[in-house]
């Protein structure tokens, strides 16, 4: 380890086993931060031609390194460690080495200090005795862009002694003092700040990788790959850097994670709005879909039933042995459970196998994720049995797909109101191609005509709280739609699940009428039932030229005609019925 003399400057390597107390920096990198080639250019100019030759004077960040030494220097540290400077990032080998060890070098330190140059507590007279949470500077602290930093989670949570400091080199105060603070401005919980405190890695074991992954999905690093190295240290895997590897840094490291611990919480993420199209392995692709982790697995909960699920990667994927209900009404859709709370819920995962499809494998169950993780009672899965099945790795939209009809929004819905669910399950709601298709997604193998019901569960945008199911009944064969088909519209005042879904279609299709309603627009003009769904003709699920296609031959001018909300939706000329 190469630690940096407090009293001169000048480096020095020590041995593991023989490494002194030093003291480390956490900080925000700013622009021309001194290198390790920088102090060593200055360290020879000084020996060189004496204490003036040095140029370091000129550099913004010296003044930083300065205080950092010597507020070291002045709490009894003879060495620190910064990674700006302590690195020589021109051997490959070295960045490699340095970055794998980086979690265990804050970890072992002394003390860590946090310094937040865009904090300032001057303000605050140190002397007033005041709650922590009552300084008038911790708003800015919490702010404070430290926070929104990958490589600084680690910093935060390896260190047995983390102190802070302000731009101008003033206590705020340590971890433990500063937790709800921290807790404000990262979500992790007081508690797991305080147990950091202990030194010692394993006190991360009991969380798990979906929590973690969560803390990271608001973190920015300047280079992509950095959002998954940056978390080697806190699961303690090894793993050479490939910087221009883009997303699959994340998808190594999740591979990695999956041979060391079977952790089925790194399949409870969300598709961001920006996807577009099949999850590889069924893994997310980057931090940020974990996002919303803590309100699927609710953030006062932190011991999560999860299912045990005998992972393993092989070429063709993700194998798992998972418990799966199958879909009463959809071949080809089952339902994986991921956790369950007994007597009262389960976490299902929505999968989409592809043993109806062209793909063939002698691989069991082939399926890929296409939707998000939903809670559902705990009877919902009741006939659900184990399975071993394997998310693919690779697959293309257009395999899972024969050409033919689908069912879409309207354009004058879609302006006013939001997709909020679907069943049978599609393509995840509010993701940028959704509902562009939707609608059967499935091919019978014998291509006979039959009929078919699809809910769409739909919220206004200007109020949430306003919804509406549209129950469609359509009849298919296997690639087209007949000629005609029917919408009804219910208001409704709560949100529908899974299970009343399910439970709506099985009704209709006993021959059970539900009375109907108008489907208003945002001025409260019944939108006509011509334009509530759509049959068009679509390639593949999710592609974006059928999307921006559907797109632009839905904006038309609306015609003033008269709402019929139980009528018929036909290609071509629109045929009401009253």
């Amino acid at each position: 380890m190469r630690l940096l003399s407090t009293k001169k400057l000048q480096f020095k390597e020590f041995p593991d086993d023989e490494t002194p107390k030093y003291a480390i920096l956490s900080h925000r990198w700013e622009k021309e931060e001194l290198s390790y080639q920088d102090i060593q250019n200055e360290i020879t100019s000084r020996d060189t031609h004496g204490p003036s030759g040095g140029s370091l004077r000129n550099k913004r960040t010296n003044h930083k390194i300065h205080e950092f030494r010597l507020m070291a220097l002045q709490n009894g540290y003879e060495w620190v460690w910064i990674d700006t400077c302590c690195i020589d990032k021109s051997s490959s080998a070295e960045l490699q080495e340095s970055i794998n060890s980086m979690y265990k070098w804050y970890m072992e330190s002394d003390v860590c200090y946090a310094y937040l140059s865009d904090v300032s507590t001057s303000t605050e007279n140190a002397r007033h005795k005041r709650s922590t949470s009552s300084k008038p500077w911790i708003k800015s602290f919490q702010d404070s862009g430290w926070f929104t930093r990958g490589w600084t989670l680690q910093e935060m949570l390896a260190p047995g002694n983390l102190v802070f400091f302000d731009k101008n080199w003033d206590r705020c105060g340590n971890r433990v003092e500063l937790r709800d603070a921290i807790q404000v401005a990262t979500g992790i919980n007081a508690t797991i700040l305080t147990k950091a405190s202990f030194k010692d890695i394993a006190y991360l074991r009991p969380i798990r990788s979906g929590k973690i992954f969560s803390w990271a999905a608001n973190r920015r690093t300047s280079r992509h790959e950095d959002r998954a190295y940056s978390l080697l240290g806190i699961f303690n895997i090894n793993m050479p850097m490939l910087y221009g590897e883009t997303d699959r840094a994340f998808y190594r490291l999740q591979t990695e994670i999956i041979k060391e611990y079977e952790d089925i919480s790194m399949l409870a993420w969300n598709y961001t709005e920006a996807d577009n199209g099949f999850a590889p392995n069924g893994l997310a692709k980057t931090p940020s879909q974990f996002q919303n982790y803590q309100s699927l697995i609710g953030k006062g909960i932190d011991r999560v039933p999860y299912v045990a699920f005998s992972p393993r990667i092989i070429a063709r994927g993700l194998q798992a042995s998972l418990k799966i209900m199958n879909d009463p009404y959809e071949k080809r859709l089952g339902y994986a459970v991921l956790a369950y709370e007994r007597n009262r819920r389960s976490l299902v995962l929505p999968v989409l196998f592809c043993c109806l499809t062209f793909v063939r494998t002698p691989i069991q169950n082939e399926c890929v994720r296409f939707s998000d993780p939903v809670w559902v009672p705990s009877r919902f899965v009741d006939t659900a049995r184990s399975k071993p099945i394997c998310f693919i790795r690779h697959v293309e939209t257009a395999h899972l797909y024969e050409p033919g009809d689908g069912i879409s929004l309207g354009s004058a819905v879609w302006r006013d109101y939001t997709t909020i669910l679907t069943y049978p399950t599609q393509a995840q709601a509010g993701r940028r191609h959704f509902p562009a298709v939707f609608g059967r997604f499935s091919t019978t193998p014998d291509n006979t005509e039959k009929d078919y019901t699809f809910v769409i569960e739909l919220a206004a945008r200007s109020d949430a709280k306003r919804r509406y199911v549209v129950i469609v009944d359509y009849r298919s064969d296997g690639t087209s739609i007949a000629n005609d088909m029917t919408a009804t519209v219910i208001r409704r005042r709560w949100p529908i699940q899974l299970t009343y879904a399910m439970k709506l279609v099985k009704r209709r299709q006993a021959g059970h009428k539900f009375d109907s309603c108008k489907l208003p627009d945002k001025y409260g003009n019944g939108i006509p039932t011509r334009e509530i769904v759509l049959v068009s003709h679509f390639t593949s699920l999710w592609d974006k030229k059928d999307f921006d296609r559907l797109l632009r031959s839905n904006l038309r001018s609306r015609n003033n005609t008269e709402v019929h909300v139980l009528g018929c939706v036909k290609r071509g000329p629109f045929i009401g019925k009253s």
